[in-house]
Order: C-alpha cells, then structure tokens, then sequence
C-alpha cells in the first residue's frame, strides 16, 4: 500500500507540472501569440517569422529554430523571426533565429525577458565583407530611408525595462540596436564578429551594459565600427566589465553632428564606462567626443592608435585606475579638453607620448552651427588635476605633453621616463600650470611621509630630512622642458643626501 500511494504521488506531481507547462505546439508561419507556448523542437522555415500579440506571453523556443531563409534588405518592410509590439510582461527563450533582416524586433515594449537566444547570421550588408566596405553613419537612426547600417540579431524601439541576456548575437551587421531605450540591461551575451557594431545605443538612457563579449567587430578600413557605439545624447548609462577587443574601436561614444536642434542628437554625458578590456582596438580602444561629466575607471587599454581619445571633453570627468598600455599614437589624448581628473592611471610605452593634452586656440564648432555646444568656451585647454600617475617608458620620449594648455596641476605622478614631461615645447601659453601643489604630510607615490611634487627620473638631487621629498638641485625645469613659473619645487625622490 506504501509503494502504491508513492507512484500515486508521482503520477500527481508529473501531472501538475505537465499541466503548468505551455502546450507544445508546431508554429506556422506569420502566427500571432495570444497566449504562452512552446514549440515542437525543429528547424522551421518562417519567412514572416511568428509575433507577440498579448501581455503576458512566454515563448519557449525549446530548442527550434526559426529560418527567415534570406533577410529582406527594408528597414521599412523588414523581415523579423519573432517581434513584439505594444506589448509586457513578455519572455522568449532557448532557440534560435537566423535568416531574418533582424532576428528579434522589440518596439513599444515594456517588462520584457530575452534570455538564451542564438539570433546570428541575420542580415549583413554583403559590401560590408569585402575590401572596399562603406564608413558607416554614426548618426542614423531607425526612421532613416537609409537601411545600409541596419539589421542583425535584436531591434529595440521606445522599449524599456527589457533584459536581454546570456544569447548570441553574432556574424551579421550589427548585435544589438537600441532607439529610445531606457532601463534597459544587456548582458552576458555575446556580440562579437559583426562587421558594423556588437552593442548600439542610439538616444538611450540609463541603461546598463555589463559583461557581454564585442569582439572583432570591425571591416576594412574600420569605416567607424566598434564593439559598443553610443550616438545622439545616451547619456547616465552604465558599461562595465565588457570585453571588446579587436574591433574597429573598442567603445565609441560619438561627437555632436552641426545643425541638430536639441535635445535630437548631442552630446552622450554622465556615462560611466568601468572594468572594461578594449585593447588591440584598429583604431581608438576608447573613443568619447564631447562629453560632459564622464566616469572612465578600471579599465585595459592597451595595444590601439590611440588608447583614449577624448576631444572636447569637460565638466569634471574623471579618468582613473586605467591601465593603459603600448598603443602606438598615445596613451591619452584629449583636444580642447577642460576641467577633467586623470589619476592613479599606470602609463607603459605609449607611442609619442603617455598623455599629450593641447588646443590651437581656435574655435571650430561655432554655436550656430554646433546647437547642442552652448554653455562654454571651446577653444581652450585647461582645468585638468593630474594625479598618483605612474608613467613608465625606456625611451626619452615625454609622459606628458603639454600644448597650449592652461591652469593645470601636476603633482604625485611617478615619471618613469626619459623625457618626464613638458608644457613649454609647443606651447604659446601655459599660465597657470603647477609641477606641484603644496608640501603636505601623507604617503606618496614612491612611499614617502610627504607629498608636493612628481618623482622624475632624470631628478639628481637629494632628501636632506628623510620625508622623501627633494631638498637640492631645485627647482626641477627637466633642462627647460618646464617654465619657471610651473616648475616642480617639490620633487620626490628616494635618494638620501
């Protein structure tokens, strides 16, 4: 009777959970979801792909996969393997779709889940693959009668509160497309081997980026392809702990096109960018053009043109605990750049120079062309705190290069390097730069009880009183390299007199 009662139970509970499971279900092509289903495991060929059609809906792919067959090259009439609109509290999952102009398309949505997801090898612009491939246009949109820089794994319009996570998004234009998002989380996926951009964010805000693979996604020339790309005012969004190597660039976060009435199209401010591993980038491992109040921290740069190009940037950004390394141009390179905090960076053999900060006094985005760069002054570049860097290089080369660069101050770096650093070699101005701040008690860079100025390498003089600051051979002008006027009178130094 024991026994019995047992396999009693068991039938029960396997009841219980069959009936709690959507029905399976064969889909038929262009089919409209009213309700949750999963789908008869298989290889379909959907030409117009299946829909969403109710809140609430989950679509378990149960391993199927849905075959578009040939993506329709029509933004306005595209082909899509499973679309949402209108819709929340939607889920699709575990399957694949190829074959599509876009596998997913997600469009006035909200509370939604992606997980689990293979929409690879969807549209590609055939062009795209070859030696000649196009330069793609950063600045359009979905509503552009220009599909060329459109298509690829997931679509996302005036969405929000979406998770789209652990899917591959892969071989095709571009992974994942975001217009008018916000809230949204991309995560875990990877949108490597796209020949336009792994991750999009177009006009998007808050949203978060995290530990998704954007590798390799670049084409001839580079024609500005990137891992992530962010255009017209994606601001206040988080990507971090990202990795997106071998790209045309690394990140891109786009300058401001002329002629654009606000708020379209500016500026993409407030973005902490953080943990993530750009390197080997053809061009820029991290480009960020124009931004106000950017967080750029904890992040491997290494073995690009540039390591960081960051023109015209301002509004108290900070640059910290980078690791930026063996990039051919530069390490950091910032035109026009105002009021920004580079510290506790370490700087290897960086091209010309580790960090080269200028401006040639001229103005060359006028307001009334540039509608979006009202509220200060671009022709200058001043205002930066630089600091607890370590700069290390073999050659005589400069850590830093100063040009045409104003009201700077310099202090607790370790240069590491032959050439130390110069603000008066092209420069016709550079009022108000400090090689040191005030003598203070606390731990330096190199260990010491006080802290003032920089440690230079090519520094002979001596510590009199044991605090690990120079007491002879002052002030440090690095053989004129430096003005009197912004020398360091508190060098660093481990040598005891």
């Amino acid at each position: 009777m024991v026994r019995l009662a047992a396999w009693c139970l068991v039938l029960g509970l396997a009841r219980a959970m069959a009936e709690d499971q959507p029905p399976l279900i064969i889909p038929k092509d262009g089919m409209v979801l009213k309700h949750s289903v999963r789908l008869v495991p298989g290889w379909y060929k959907l030409p117009n792909g299946i829909s969403i059609g109710s809140d609430g809906v989950a679509l378990d792919l149960n391993g199927a996969t849905l075959d578009g067959g040939s993506p329709s090259f029509d933004v306005k009439n595209m082909t899509v393997g499973v679309s949402a609109s209108g819709v929340q509290d939607f889920a699709v999952f575990n399957g694949s779709v190829t074959g599509y102009f876009y596998g997913v398309s997600l469009k006035h949505v909200s509370h939604g889940k992606i997980v689990g997801v293979n929409s690879s090898r969807n549209w590609v612009d055939p062009l795209s693959l070859g030696p000649k491939a196009p330069w793609l246009n950063i600045f359009s949109d979905i509503r552009s009668p220009d599909t060329t820089n459109f298509g690829g794994g997931i679509l996302m319009v005036h969405a929000s509160d979406i998770s789209v996570r652990d899917s591959l998004f892969a071989f095709q234009e571009n992974g994942v497309d975001c217009f008018w998002c916000s809230r949204v989380q991309i995560s875990q996926n990877d949108c490597s081997n796209n020949t336009g951009w792994g991750v999009r964010l177009y006009s998007s805000t808050h949203n978060l980026v995290s530990e998704n693979r954007c590798d390799s996604c670049n084409r001839a020339n580079l024609g500005d392809s990137a891992g992530v790309l962010l255009a017209c005012s994606s601001s206040d969004n988080v990507l971090e702990n990202n990795q997106a190597r071998y790209s045309g660039d690394g990140f891109y976060l786009t300058w401001t096109p002329p002629n654009q009435p606000q708020p379209l199209c500016c500026s993409n401010d407030r973005n902490v960018i953080r943990g993530n591993d750009l390197s080997y980038a053809g061009a820029n491992a991290l480009e960020v053009d124009f931004s106000v109040g950017s967080v750029i921290e904890n992040n491997v740069v290494n073995g690009s043109n540039y390591g960081m190009w960051l023109g015209y940037s301002h509004g108290d950004g900070l640059v910290r605990n980078n690791v930026i390394g063996h990039n051919r141009i530069a390490g950091i390179a910032i035109d026009h750049g105002q009021n920004l905090n580079i510290s506790h960076n370490v700087f290897v053999s960086n091209g010309n120079e580790d960090v080269i900060l200028w401006s040639d006094l001229q103005d060359h985005y006028p307001v009334e062309n540039f509608t979006c760069l009202t509220g200060y002054d671009h022709t200058p570049s001043t205002g930066y705190v630089i600091s607890s860097n370590a700069f290390h290089r073999t050659d005589k080369s400069f850590g830093l290069l100063l040009e045409n660069t104003t009201d700077t101050v310099v202090s607790n770096n370790l240069f590491d390097v032959g050439g130390g650093a110069c603000d008066t070699c092209t420069s016709s101005t550079w009022a108000g730069n400090h090689f040191n701040t005030t003598y203070e008690r606390g731990e330096s860079i190199i260990g010491g009880t006080a802290t003032g100025g920089n440690y230079w390498r090519s520094y002979l003089g001596c510590d009199v009183d044991g605090d690990g600051v120079g007491d002879t051979e002052l002030p440090v002008t690095l053989g004129g390299s430096l003005g009197l006027s912004s020398a360091d009178y508190l060098p660093l130094t481990k040598r005891r007199c």
